[in-house]
């Protein structure tokens, strides 16, 4: 059940669908995100750092659908889940380690972050532009489970699988036009 009284039962779509002016911009946005041609992250690392991100929030919506989108798309089943049990990050590679601490502070104090933050993403190998497509990923998921979380939709298992595979093969802006539909 949302919080919307003239929407007692509506998934994403629905909102979606209500209110487009929101919903098509914040699909182009995560589009280039999570899809646009990077060459450093895959797009199966970038919905892992999605996914990440959402289960730091809590937002099991997003948490759900981004993890088995980035397992649709070839990421290690059940590692994203271990990451976030595991606060010191044992489980991913030395050079991932600091990208999702980085996420990981700025999702949760944002104010900390700090020049020396982003040195580390950069010695372990990463690229300026692979550091700003981090920032704008956790932006993204922030965002998004802010409006999932402030709409009060739920992950009904039917529509989070569906969305999964869609998702996966066809990206943001394939379910936005979807939900024009």
């Amino acid at each position: 059940m949302t919080y919307f009284p003239s929407m007692p039962d509506a998934s994403l779509i629905h909102f979606m669908r209500r209110y487009p002016q929101y919903a098509e911009p914040l699909h182009h946005f995560v589009e280039a995100a999570l899809r646009a041609p990077n060459g450093e992250l895959s797009p199966a690392e970038r919905e892992m750092i999605f996914a990440y991100v959402s289960g730091l929030n809590g937002c099991q919506f997003c948490h759900a659908a981004h993890t088995g989108v980035a397992e649709e798309m070839g990421y290690p089943k059940g590692e994203i889940s271990n990451l976030l049990e595991d606060s010191g990050l044992a489980g991913a590679s030395a050079k991932m380690r600091p990208i999702l601490e980085y996420a990981a502070k700025l999702t949760e104090d944002p104010t900390s972050v700090g020049k020396g933050d982003i040195q580390a993403v950069l010695d372990a190998g990463w690229s300026e532009d692979t550091m700003m497509n981090v920032v704008m990923i956790c932006g993204a998921a922030n965002l998004f489970n802010r409006w999932i979380e402030g709409c009060g939709v739920k992950a009904n298992p039917q529509h989070v699988n569906a969305g999964i595979k869609a998702l996966a093969q066809g990206g943001y802006l394939d379910i936005m036009e979807a939900a024009k539909a």
